[in-house]
């Protein structure tokens, strides 16, 4: 069973757990001794190992008024009430797509996790940039029509990813005035400097809260500048302002 489908501990199951934790720790032989040892006990309470499952940052989906409208316009055009081309087509818009939300919206969200998620083996900056760069594939399905645009951000497989998120700023960091990794020195585990100068305290927060604000105003400037340009003719066949076909052609998820 997957950890998605499991069913949640009870409570007695879960105070079963925390006092094998505390007797292991006592006895020195809990798998995660370093929690005890390092910086004077500072993370032996930070919570069960565990990673993070995918998040949605921004998920888009096309709905029905998408197409109605390209069959309206194809019908005026046929009975010649109107001529060109027309408002929009799935290229045009998944084009605009791309430039005006998807890219600069990965840019960002990558460089978040470079900045606020603490490196040691990279394996935690690199499990959640391959799930942030899924979504690269999801503007094709998109603009096909074989599924929504989808980007996410998680820690699938990083099982350490959730006491880490809590551990204090000043520990992320690992600065230099503090005592070095009693097992590791001042290096990583690859031998690089165990330096994070910009590391934060929740994180993952940080970074999915952060990444669905920058989407809600991309998807802002879109619509005023993408859009809304696209629906005029449109609009004013059916006597109406663009923005009121803005929520009927398009679905925008934050969350």
């Amino acid at each position: 069973m997957s950890r998605r489908n499991r069913a949640p501990a009870t409570p007695a199951v879960r105070t079963g757990i925390r006092k094998t934790g505390r007797k292991a720790f006592k006895e020195g032989t809990h798998p995660q001794m370093w929690r005890k040892k390092k910086h004077g006990g500072a993370f032996a309470r930070l919570g069960p190992m565990g990673s993070f499952s995918n998040s949605t940052i921004l998920r888009v989906e096309k709905k029905r008024l998408f197409y109605d409208g390209l069959a309206f316009f194809e019908q005026q055009r046929k009975k010649g009430v109107i001529t060109g081309r027309g408002p929009y087509s799935n290229q045009s818009i998944g084009i605009a797509f791309k430039q005006e939300i998807h890219n600069p919206l990965l840019e960002y969200t990558i460089e978040r996790i470079g900045l606020w998620a603490p490196r040691d083996t990279g394996a935690l900056r690199d499990a959640m940039e391959t799930v942030v760069k899924r979504s690269t594939i999801t503007v094709t399905d998109l603009v096909n029509d074989t599924g929504p645009y989808l980007m996410q951000v998680g820690t699938p497989g990083i099982e350490y990813a959730k006491p880490v998120n809590k551990m204090p700023t000043w520990a992320l960091k690992h600065p230099g005035r503090h005592k070095p990794d009693p097992y590791r020195g001042r290096l990583g585990r690859f031998g690089d400097p165990l330096e994070d100068p910009n590391a934060k305290k929740g994180w993952y927060n940080l970074i999915l809260v952060n990444s669905r604000n920058l989407a809600k105003r991309l998807i802002k400037n879109f619509i005023k500048r993408v859009i809304t340009p696209e629906l005029r003719n449109l609009a004013k066949l059916s006597k109406k302002k663009p923005q009121a076909f803005v929520k009927q052609m398009f679905r925008f998820t934050t969350k």
